[in-house]
């Protein structure tokens, strides 16, 4: 079931990026994930987390393969580490009872904030790319 959650999350979001007829996807593909956030805790969360964001990410980034294999690997475990990390710091929040879903999703944007504004920052995969074709979603957002 863990497996599914994470490459559910994995994928769904990964098509909401690749193909903008499925971008509404983005807004379903978090609810595994955050079932995992709640029910597993040490290593497993670390490995399903882990595992969400690989597969997230190396179907987004998929492209850059064709220019360096070595390197996309590279970029996707590292950017990988940024959802382990969101991981744990949101189930820490969720432990304690406070205001969970507000502060899961400041937490969500703080992450993406820091992703691209330190210096080996990556912003291609922000969530709110994928949904570029909906201007009545994101315009409130300008």
């Amino acid at each position: 079931m863990n497996f599914l959650c994470a490459t559910s999350t994995g994928i769904l979001a990964a098509l909401s990026f690749n193909f903008p007829s499925l971008s509404f996807l983005i807004w379903f593909s978090f609810v595994p994930f955050f079932f995992l956030l709640e029910n597993l805790r040490g290593v497993y969360l670390f490995f399903y987390s882990f595992l969400a964001a690989f597969l997230f990410f190396f179907f987004s980034l998929f492209w850059i393969g064709y220019v360096t294999k070595l390197g996309l690997f590279f970029l996707v475990i590292y950017l990988s580490f940024w959802w382990v990390l969101f991981a744990f710091i949101a189930k820490f929040f969720i432990s304690k009872k406070f205001c969970e879903v507000y502060s899961i999703a400041f937490l969500w944007i703080i992450f993406e904030f820091l992703q691209e504004s330190i210096k080996w920052g990556f912003s291609w995969t922000n969530l709110g790319y994928s949904q570029y074709l909906n201007s009545f979603i994101i315009q409130p957002a300008d």
